[in-house]
């Protein structure tokens, strides 16, 4: 019997104030729209000169760019 033991590897990324503002405005919206925020998908891409951030709306089936392009 092969047992592969895989290291943990923790990550951790943050959003910036106006990031989360935005996020915020965004999901209420989506609230009011639908009636709930339903399942939110976090994806965080790091490029070489920043990370690309984005969030994606199961319920609204809609993404929201969080890039902040102009911190790169």
């Amino acid at each position: 019997m092969n047992i592969i033991t895989l290291k943990k590897i923790k990550m951790k990324f943050d959003l910036s104030e106006e990031q989360i503002t935005k996020l915020e405005e965004w999901k209420k919206a989506i609230k009011i729209v639908h009636g709930e925020y339903g399942l939110f998908t976090y994806s965080f891409s790091p490029n070489g000169i920043g990370m690309e951030v984005e969030v994606y709306s199961h319920v609204a089936k809609v993404s929201l760019d969080l890039t902040e392009l102009d911190k790169w």
